[in-house]
């Protein structure tokens, strides 16, 4: 069962002084795709070792959103893909590799901890 995703509005600068461009938000978010696509029901248990951004069109305005699109795993790898969004619509595809932490820990499948 993959994450519903997320839209995401940064509020600190990159660089202090410096305001965020739309471009320099999706970046920073797109960081967020790996524990969307990659967690479940039972919980997160990869973390990142890389993502890729792939734009169709410049992203406009200050929020991001995040849906997860696709997830495989074995072995200890994962790899995941999301469709990033402004308040537009799509604007690219993010793909992200990960690396099993079992240290990170899984809830019960019910949902008990």
């Amino acid at each position: 069962m993959m994450a519903d995703g997320l839209w995401i509005r940064d509020t600190h600068p990159l660089i202090t002084g410096e305001q965020l461009t739309p471009l320099a938000r999706l970046a920073m978010a797109a960081d967020l795709s790996s524990p969307v696509s990659n967690s479940s029901d039972r919980g997160l248990s990869f973390i990142n070792a890389d993502y890729t951004v792939y734009l169709g069109r410049e992203p406009e305005g200050e929020y991001v959103g995040i849906q997860p699109a696709a997830h495989i795993s074995d072995r200890g790898v994962a790899a995941g893909h999301c469709v990033l969004h402004d308040l537009r619509g799509p604007v690219g595809f993010v793909t992200t590799a990960a690396v099993a932490n079992p240290t990170m820990g899984t809830r019960p499948a019910n949902g008990n901890a």
